[in-house]
This record gives C-alpha cells, structure tokens and sequence, in this order.
C-alpha cells in the first residue's frame, strides 16, 4: 500500500495533474485539494477532499455503518481548522475516536449533516471535543435535543441547529453553553418553547430563530440574552408579541418580526429597546400601529412595514425619531400620508410608497427631507403633483412616479435638484413634457428618463438637446402619434415614413443619448430629404449595423430631394460624399466671404480668396455657431490666398481657433503669430525672409501637420540656424522642404553645413570653454543636490535651531495643501459651515481650510482620510462641543493631529471651545493639552484676533512682469 502523508515536502513534490493509487484508493490532486475515492468505482464509497492546514470534507454515498477498511490511510502532520462529514452514519465511538482514524492533531469547527438519518445525536458522540469554537448540524433530523447533549463542548462559540424537525425546545438544553456568541435554530418546526430553553445563555449576540411555526412568545424567554443584539423571528406564525417580550433586551440592535400574522403594534413592545437600529415588520396582516410606536428611537435606521395591507399610519408614528434612513411602506392600501408624519426625519435617505392607493399629497409633505435619495410613488391614484412638493429635496437623485394618473407636470417641480438621476413618469397620462421638464436642465447628472406609455403627441426635442449638452446617457421616450413607444425590451421605435419631412435631425438622438442598452428604431420611409449638412447624422445611421450602435434606421425608399447634385440619389450612396450647407449669415466683418458648412468632417470654410482684399477681414465663428445649431464645428478653414495683404491675422481679429489658413499669393513680409490650433500653414509666395525663434516656438508647441513655405525670398546667415533645425526636424511636416531656397545663393536651406552657414574663429577658446563647463557642470550638481534635499535640509535645521533667522515656517509648511483642517461634530456643522469657515475663507487674504464633507474622496477610509487631511494642513481647527466629545471620528481626529504635532515638537492644535462643556465628559487628553496649549472660546470679543494670531500667517501675493510677460506670483517675507 502506497501510504499518503500531508508533510510539507509532500505539498511541494506533488503535481496539479498528478494522480496516485494506494490500495482501494483512486487518489488525485485538483488546485489545491487532495482528493481520495475509497473504493474507485463504487456506489457504496467515501469521498474525502482535503486542503491542508485548512479543512477536509468527507462525504459518504450509500452507506449505514463504517467500514474503517475502506478509509484512506491519512495521517496528518498539521492542524486542520474545520471538518466537514455529510451523509455519513453516527460513528459509534464518537467524532473524535473516529477522526483520530485521519491523525487529526486539532480541529476547532464540526460540520455534520446526514438528511435521512433516523438516528439520535447523543452526548457521547461529542465526546472529547472540547476544543471546538464551531459546531454545525444541519439536516440532521433531529427531533429533540437532550438538555446534557452540549456537555462536551463548553467552548463553542457557534451553534447551527437549522433545517431539522425540532417541534420544542426544553428548559435548560443550552446550559453547558455559557461562551456562545451566536445560535440559529432557523427552519425547524418549534411551535412552542420553555420559558428557560435559552437559559445559560448570557453571552448570546445573535439568536436566528427565523422559519418556525411559534405563535407566542412565553414570558421571560429571553431574560437571561442580556447581550443580545440580533434577533430573528420571521416567518413564524405569531398573532400578538404578549406583553413586553423584549423588555429584557437592552442591547438589542435589530429586530425582524416580518412575514407573521401580526395585527397590532404597540409602542410598549419595545420600550426598553432604546439601541433598536433596524425594525422589520413587513409580510404581516392588515397591520395597525398604536401613535408614537417608534417615537424616540434615537438609532432607529431602518423602518420596514410593507406588504402588511397597512390602511392608515398615525401621524406621530416616528415622532422624535430624527435618525431613520430608510423607510419602506410600500405594497399596502394606504390612501393618504400625514402632512407631519416625516416633518423631523432629516436623515432619511430611501422612501417606498409604491404600490398604494395614495390619491394626493399635500404640498410639504416631504419639505424637510433634505437628505432624501430616492422616493418611490409609483403604482399609485395621483393625478396632480404641487409645484411646492419636492421643495427642500436638494439631494433627490431616484424619483419614480409611473403607473399614476398625472395629467402634466408642473414646469417648477424639478427646480433645484441638481443630483437628480433617474426620474420614471412612464404609464402615466401625460400630453406634453418638453416645457414640464425644462427644470431638468440644471439636473447635471440625469441618467434616465422613462415617458413611455404617455399620451405625448410631440417629440420633446427641447429636453433631448439639453440631455444631449450635458452628456446624459439614458433616455426612454413614447410618443402615440408622430414619434414612438417604449418596448420592455428597451426598443425604442419611431415612424416617420411617408411625411414631408426634408430634414430629420437625428443629432438629438445620438447613441450616447440614448444610453447604453437601448436600441432606437426610427422608420424614415418615403421622405423628401434634403441632403445637406443637416442630414450628415441620417446618411451615417443609414450604414450603422444595428450591433454597432444605439439607433437602427428603418426605411424602404430614401431619395433625396435636393440638392441638385444629389437629387433623386439614394440615400446609401452619400457616404463619401461631402454634405455642405451654404450660410446666410455673414461670417466675416466684410461681408464679401463665403461661409460654408461641411459636415462629415465638422468643417466651417471661410472663403475670402481672390477678392483683392488688403485688411485683415474680421471672423465672426461665434456668432455662426450659435446662430446655426446644426454647426459641430471641428475645423475651421479660412481661405485668404492670392490677395494684397502685407500682414497675417492675429488673435484679435478671431482667429484663435483656425485649423487651416491659407494666405499663399499676398505682400506678407513678417509672421509674428499663428493660430494655437493650427494643422495646415501655407504662406507659399509671399516676402517673408526668416523665422524668429518665438515662432519656432509657437509652432513648435502647435499641432501643425503640413507647412507650405516655398518661394519666398529667405536669409541664409547665423541668425538661421535654429530655423534650419526645424525644417530639419521637421521634414516630413514641411511641403517640398528642399523647394526652401536661400535667397541669392538659390540652394536649399535644409542641405547647408554649419560652416557654410555660419563660419566661426575656433583658435584658444575650446580650453576657456572646457573649464567654464566643467564649472558649470559641477554648479549644477550642487544646486540640485541643494534642491531635491531642500526640505530635508529645512527641517533639520529648524529642528536644531540652526539659522533660525534665515529659516520660516512658511518654508517648511510649502508643500501643505491648505492652511487649516477643520475637526468638528456633524450636530455643530451650521456653525462651522455658516460661521467659522465663511469668516476665515473670505479673510484678506483668505485661508485655505480643508472640510471633510466637501474636500474628502467618497469611498476612501475614513481613517486613511483623517490622516491625509492632518498631514496636508498647517494646522487642525477643533470645535470642542458637548457633540465633539461624543464623536468617536472626532476623537480620532484630535489623537492624529495631536500625535504629528509632538512628532514635529510644534502647536499644530488649536482649539475652539464651542458652547458650555460638560466638565465630565472631557477626557484627560483633552484636559491636559488645554492646560498646555492655548486655546480661543466663541463668543469672547476677541475671538477672531486671538483665532487668527494662532493660526499659520497668510501673506498678500503681487504680480510682477517677467521679460517674457508671462505673470509669476511672488511671496513678500
């Protein structure tokens, strides 16, 4: 027999793909598990999976008893963590005796599950087990527990009782368990439980009793779960709770009650249970409450009450309840909500009142919602939206009004909802939306907006350019008559065959409009189209494949109408062709120019050529653009050549965005400016005879693709040099480069050497030059030695006091990124906001203050951010308040920044005392810190001096004119 060892030598010399036998055995390796069938080939057989150090499974198929002649011969030189046996028999000399078999020398969790066993678990199975943390038995059959079966394992800390065919628990079967932190008898069949069945159970965090068919609670069950903080009892068949079931449970965090038969709820439930966080009600039976059920709940997060046939809610239901984030109503038969009954939840984030019979709301209804993210009011009666209804939900992003009866929408109902995402108003009754949505414009980050199922007659092509300028994705349009329906399967289908239609501008409904998964089919058949520039968008979705793209064009004959060029020609055919519109508008100041927009390439064209013109005519592209909204503008050409002009165009006659100028043909003799943007410069012909190094430089930071410089008169002398070089650079940009003739010698510029060009003396000075750049070169090391070391250097001698007088905080503190982080409490933040910050950041000069609800990352650690947000800023701003002490972040706040200043033995705390302090919640850090440190108190009359004499000096900045004219702050000392 070929033994099989787990030590570490054998891990390392066994293969992925290496299989083993050992007598009836197949043995074989699969990533990191060790896999043994004894016997192969057998339908009575154990199956043993294990990955060393961390667990083994063993699975038994058709099997009464254990055979230990067919077990692998294992021996384990490591500890497992878990063991898993699945439908296997009970070994009858217990679990340890039997693993002993495998050599296990440690294990601390036991999984065993055997669905069709008719066998009782017995104390003695366990015997021997005391190490084990973690003991599952599921599926297991068990009918009943003994109240000694646990009396062997005193150190579990997990308990898995569920999916067995308990139908009671007895007193006292927990009673060896005093370590257990968690126990879930779910799915069972318990019906009834002993007033002491969790006695013992002191340490219990979490009892999942969820799953059962319970229909009352005995009286002091739960007394002795003093730690309890998570308790499920859903789905049960629970009638009424008794009297103060929970009253013992002070710790208790969660509750889930949901999916009982619950009629009524009284408030003196849960009058103990003042940490309750998250209360689940939702599944019962037409459920009443009693008024202030969950009224002063001060951690109270998470209200769920839907699906309950809920008919009425009492309007102080949540009074006092300021906390609560979600909220979920949704699914019951309520016709009508309390004007007050959200007036004080402030935090509320999530709102569900879907699927009710609510008819109207009142016009503040959720006017204290300031917080609120999503509201759901779909599958409702509403037939008209107040104006005033969403006043003071700024932070709306989600709001689903479909399936009501809304007739319009009120065009100032969006006002102000800058965050809003996603807005579904499908399957109402609406006739018009363009001007209803106007508001939307300043909704910068619209995804989604479903009007399907309407009545709207006309496409609201207002809303589509504004979605279209602000880069919105999504968008769900229907329209009964001219436009389209909104399909489920996110098709989108427009008819617009067989009208008079001669242009159709599919520019509002490109695919990034339209969103990624939706699919827009717009049938076109039978039109008069003109084929100008406007209908570029038309011939380019006429060739897009469906799978390419967001828009599939549908037509059956698609001519074109005019231009005479084009007339009669099918559509498909203008692919390649250029689509140009001829403007009416006056596109230069002289009027003598001809404007022309091409619009496959996005190209204005400025003709002025030919038209003996001998000053600079004026463009007027801004005005052209926003006259004409079809222009894209990409290019713009402008055609000068072959007239009498002596100069070039400049910045002020609006050129700036020229990609392509042509001025071959005129008097120019000097070029001091081109356009940034520039791709193709022809100056061919003209009196131009050098290039100075300034405008080298323009081009050489330009994106210039083809330069024409041929026939002009150029010098050919030493002040050329830098001017060769770039034709040299630049060959392959420059048209016929060797055409580029000295003027005279009528040679190419490109094929001079430096001596013909520019003959020099070469006597003595090579040694001169040899030393001054050895000197040079030796000045440079040490300035940058000087300069990547500088802080270094700094705060060594600020630490030693060295040089002090030469030295500045202001230096050492150059690389923070703001002058002051403030720490407060979230309960102080209208002071901070409204008060502190305004003053210090409005100052003259202003200081740079670091905010964590405005300048942090969302999604970073709040730890990594604390630390960021000290070690950038000169100083840290604590508000001390009564709110401060109690904060756990501010507390860490303060530690941080208190913790860098001692590192760097300097103040880098102040503190501002905020309100009268409760003298014993100030913990000794604090206290001996103000006793040290200075400190300033709000509301002292000289409050703002002794803040800002504390705070890091700020210092005016100048401007002064280098002799490039560029501007450079520089810092008075």
């Amino acid at each position: 027999m070929l033994s099989i060892v787990f030590p570490m030598f054998l891990l390392l010399s066994m293969q992925p793909t290496e299989e083993t036998e050992q007598v009836n055995c197949h043995t074989f390796k699969h990533f990191a598990l060790y896999n043994y069938v004894c016997p192969p080939n057998s339908q009575k057989r154990i199956e043993v999976a294990i990955k060393p150090t961390e667990h083994m499974i063993l699975v038994c198929f058709e099997m009464t008893n254990f055979d230990n002649a067919i077990l692998p011969n294992l021996n384990f030189s490591s500890t497992l963590i878990k063991v898993s046996i699945q439908n296997c028999p009970i070994p009858k000399n217990g679990f340890k005796k039997f693993l002993d078999e495998f050599n296990i020398a440690h294990f601390v969790e036991l999984t065993f599950i055997w669905k069709y066993s008719n066998e009782t678990l017995e104390k003695e199975n366990f015997e021997g087990l005391n190490q084990l943390t973690e003991l599952v038995l599921y599926r297991n059959n068990l009918a009943s527990i003994d109240t000694n079966l646990f009396e062997h394992t005193p150190n579990l800390r997990t308990l898995k009782l569920s999916e067995n065919n308990l139908t009671k628990l007895q007193n006292d079967i927990f009673k060896n368990l005093n370590n257990l932190l968690y126990l879930t008898i779910a799915e069972n069949k318990i019906s009834e439980l002993s007033r002491y069945a969790f006695r013992g159970l002191r340490e219990l965090r979490e009892l999942d009793f969820g799953n059962n068919k319970l229909r009352e609670i005995p009286s002091g069950v739960f007394q002795e779960l003093v730690n309890l903080k998570v308790l499920y009892l859903n789905y049960n068949k629970l009638f009424s709770l008794g009297v103060n079931p929970f009253s013992t449970l002070k710790n208790l965090i969660h509750l889930a009650l949901e999916g009982n038969m619950l009629t009524h709820v009284s408030r003196k439930y849960f009058e103990n249970n003042e940490k309750l966080s998250t209360i689940n009600l939702a599944w019962n039976t037409n459920l009443t409450f009693e008024d202030k059920t969950f009224s002063l709940f001060n951690d109270l997060v998470s209200v769920l009450l839907s699906n309950s046939g809920i008919r009425s809610v009492p309007e102080n239901l949540l009074r006092g309840t300021t906390n609560v984030f979600d909220i979920d109503l949704q699914n019951n038969r309520i016709p009508s909500m309390p004007e007050n009954l959200f007036s004080e939840m402030k935090s509320l984030h999530d709102l569900y009142l879907n699927y009710n019979e609510i008819k109207s709301l009142h016009p503040n209804q959720f006017q204290h919602l300031k917080n609120l993210i999503n509201l759901d009011l779909s599958h409702n009666l509403i037939t008209s939206i107040d104006k005033h209804l969403l006043n003071g939900v700024e932070r709306l992003e989600t709001l689903i009004l479909s399936f009501n009866r809304l007739k319009m929408i009120h065009p100032e109902i969006f006002l102000n909802k800058p965050n809003l995402v996603i807005l579904l108003l499908n399957n109402n009754k609406l006739e018009s939306v363009d001007n209803s949505l106007a508001a939307l414009e300043g909704s910068k980050y619209i995804k989604m907006i479903n009007l399907a199922n309407n009545d709207i007659a006309d496409f609201p092509y207002k809303l589509m350019k504004f979605l279209m300028k602000n880069e919105n994705k999504y968008y769900y349009a229907t329209s009964t008559e001219v436009i389209s329906h909104f399909i489920e399967s996110n098709t989108i289908e427009i008819y617009l065959g067989n009208n008079s239609i001669s242009n159709i501008r599919l520019d509002y409904l490109r695919p990034g409009v339209m969103g990624y998964n939706s699919i827009l089919e717009v049938n076109i058949s039978h039109n008069p189209i003109n084929c100008d520039c406007k209908a570029s968008d038309l011939v380019e979705n006429i060739h897009r494949s469906p799978r390419d793209g967001n828009v599939i064009l549908k037509y059956d004959s698609l001519r074109c109408a005019g231009p005479p060029d084009f007339k009669n020609m099918n559509l498909s055919n203008l692919l390649e062709k250029k689509l140009t519109c001829t403007l009416n508008k006056n596109c230069t100041t002289t009027g003598i120019c001809d404007c022309i927009y091409e619009s496959k390439e996005r190209t204005l064209i400025v003709d002025c050529s030919r038209r003996n013109i001998t000053l600079i005519p004026n463009l007027l592209v801004n005005e052209m653009v926003k006259y004409y909204d079809f222009i894209k503008m990409k290019h713009l050409d402008v055609h000068l050549e072959e007239n009498s002009l002596q100069e070039v165009p400049t910045e002020a006659n609006g050129y700036h965005n020229v990609t392509n100028l042509y001025l071959q043909g005129n008097r120019i003799s000097n070029i001091e400016w081109i356009p940034p943007s520039i791709e193709v410069l022809n100056i061919e012909n003209n009196s131009i005879n050098k290039f100075d190094n300034s405008l080298l430089n323009m081009l050489n930071q330009s994106n210039v693709k083809k330069l024409f410089l041929r026939n002009n008169p150029w010098e050919c002398d030493c002040t050329t040099k830098e001017f060769q070089k770039f034709i040299r650079e630049h060959i392959s940009q420059i048209h016929n480069a060797t055409d580029i003739l000295c003027h005279f010698m009528e040679v190419p510029l490109v094929n001079l050497d430096e001596s013909m060009l520019c003959p020099i003396r070469r006597g003595y000075t090579l040694v001169i030059l040899s030393v001054l750049l050895f000197c040079l070169i030796a000045i440079i090391i040490s300035v940058l030695l000087c300069l990547i070391y500088q802080n270094e250097i700094l705060i060594w001698c600020y630490s030693k006091d060295i040089c002090m007088r030469f030295i500045k905080e202001e230096r050492i503190d150059r690389s923070k990124k703001y002058d002051a982080f403030v720490s407060y409490a979230q309960q102080d933040q209208d002071f901070v906001m409204k008060q502190l910050v305004p003053k210090l950041e409005e100052a003259d000069p202003p200081y740079k203050l670091c905010i964590h609800v405005r300048d942090w990352i969302p999604g970073e650690f709040i730890t990594k951010q604390i630390a960021n947000s000290v070690k950038d800023s000169r100083r840290t701003l604590i508000v001390l308040s009564n709110s401060f002490l109690k904060s756990m972040w501010g507390r860490m706040e303060f530690r941080t920044a208190h913790t860098a200043a001692m590192e760097e033995g300097r103040v880098r705390v102040i503190i501002i005392i905020y309100g009268d302090l409760d003298a014993n919640s100030v913990t000794d850090d604090f206290k001996s810190y103000m006793r040290t440190n200075t400190y300033v108190e709000w509301g002292d009359p000289c409050f703002w001096e002794k803040l800002k004499d504390a705070l890091p000096r700020r210092y005016k900045k100048q401007k002064r004119r280098t002799r490039d004219s560029n501007e450079q702050d520089i810092e008075l000392h």
